[in-house]
């Protein structure tokens, strides 16, 4: 496509027309200062609409910057005739591919903007093909699906803070859900697993208790841990996941406290381990016994022994 250099007023450049922009916050820090440094050597590439202003194709952070810096006039490239708005969006996306590759949210985006101009049957292959992803449709599901996160939970993705897969669990939820979860996974940077695991929890909390989703992520206890200053986040992260836990599970997490309570009284020593049945469902236990040469076999077996007339494993078998 070639295109012809021209200098327009920046005014008539409409940085509030969004329609080719995949990015979801313009930083134009970095680009100031380059431009202060060497002025702009890339011109941005803009279409005149029908109202005689322009659309920003390429570009949007070095039109902000130079409006920023003041400017009243800015070099532009223009195309000679107007393109398609498919055109255009195949343009946005090379240029900027070109400098670096898409993240998750502008991979999002783009699936949106591209979508309406193919047939369905052919949207997964040209749209996969644009934007240099591997043709997978599972995963190609899971990127779309990214815009309708709220603004605070895609800026998580674009923080590392919230996991693709985390995110994709929250597209259901409300926005303001969504906020809370962005808040508390930015506060704690909790992992992927334990993300899914945490928002697993409360869902399934506030069905059990019929309470909104909010209110158990705003909830006192919660509050309370993040707002600790004797811990550290690692140790925060790990007491709010026991609370919720403990919420979700009540029965088993009583069972577990109490059998636990109990071991200690066995007074066992560092080569057995007594391992209670899955979830306390069931009356099968494993004993599991390490020795490294005959004297460490027969304090074992004298330690076995005492265990097994201790009353104490009788009320934990019983």
């Amino acid at each position: 496509m070639n295109f012809e250099s021209r200098t327009v007023s920046i005014n008539e450049i409409d940085t509030q027309d969004s329609r080719y922009q995949l990015s979801l916050h313009i930083d134009t820090h970095t680009i100031i200062e380059s431009i202060k440094a060497v002025g702009l050597i890339n011109p941005p590439v803009i279409v005149k609409r029908d109202d005689d202003h322009y659309s920003i194709v390429c570009g949007f952070r070095r039109v902000m910057a130079c409006k920023a810096l003041g400017w009243d006039e800015i070099p532009v490239c223009i195309p000679p005739r107007r393109p398609t708005d498919l055109d255009c969006l195949k343009l946005a996306i090379l240029d900027n591919r070109s400098h670096r590759p898409l993240n998750l949210i502008e991979q999002s985006r783009a699936i949106k903007k591209l979508s309406p101009f193919f047939p369905p049957q052919e949207r997964f292959s040209k749209i996969t093909f644009l934007l240099g992803l591997p043709e997978n449709e599972k995963v190609f599901k899971k990127i779309e699906s990214l815009c309708q996160l709220s603004e605070s939970a895609k800026l998580g993705i674009l923080e590392n803070t919230l996991s693709l897969e985390a995110g994709v669990e929250l597209v259901e939820l409300e926005p303001e859900e969504q906020d809370c979860f962005a808040f508390l996974f930015r506060t704690l940077k909790f992992s992927q697993n334990k993300q899914k695991e945490l928002i697993t929890f409360v869902k399934e909390i506030a069905i059990r208790e019929s309470v909104g989703i909010k209110e158990v992520i705003n909830s006192e206890e919660i509050r309370g841990i993040i707002d600790r200053s004797d811990i550290n986040r690692n140790q925060k992260a790990k007491e709010i996941r026991a609370y919720l836990r403990r919420r979700r599970f009540p029965s088993l997490t009583k069972a577990e406290a109490k059998f636990f309570e109990d071991l200690k009284s066995l007074r066992l020593g560092p080569h057995i381990r007594l391992v209670p049945p899955p979830y306390f469902e069931g009356t099968t236990y494993n004993i599991t016994i390490t020795f490294k040469d005959i004297t460490e076999l027969e304090q074992c077996k004298s330690e076995f022994d005492a265990m097994c007339q201790n009353p104490v494993l009788k009320r934990i078998l019983s």
